[in-house]
């Protein structure tokens, strides 16, 4: 067939080719997909909270997303911080006869 496009030369392409733009395609979308769930889900929020209970305070999932992120993200440094403290500290065993 000629004038098969893109989609035909992908066919006729090698196997580690195909699976190279399939992980192209799934990657676009996924990234497609998350977009658009993150813009309807701040507009839905946005909509619910647009004059909060102090009268005029306005908050939207952005500024939430950052605020957890960075509130996780101290946990983390804080666990792993630990982590290294537990493994850094010179060990006492004691030897019975």
């Amino acid at each position: 067939m000629e004038g098969d496009g893109f989609l035909g030369n992908i066919r006729k392409a090698p196997d580690r080719v195909k699976t190279k733009w399939l992980i192209i395609f799934v990657v676009l979308a996924m990234l497609v997909l998350s977009f658009v769930w993150l813009v309807l889900f701040n507009w839905m929020v946005a909509d619910k909270t647009a004059v909060g209970p102090s009268g005029g305070s306005q908050f939207s999932f952005w500024e939430t997303m950052k605020t957890g992120t960075m509130v996780l993200g101290g946990k983390i440094y804080a666990w792993l911080a630990g982590l290294g403290k537990i493994i850094g500290t010179p060990k006492n065993y004691m030897i019975k006869p």
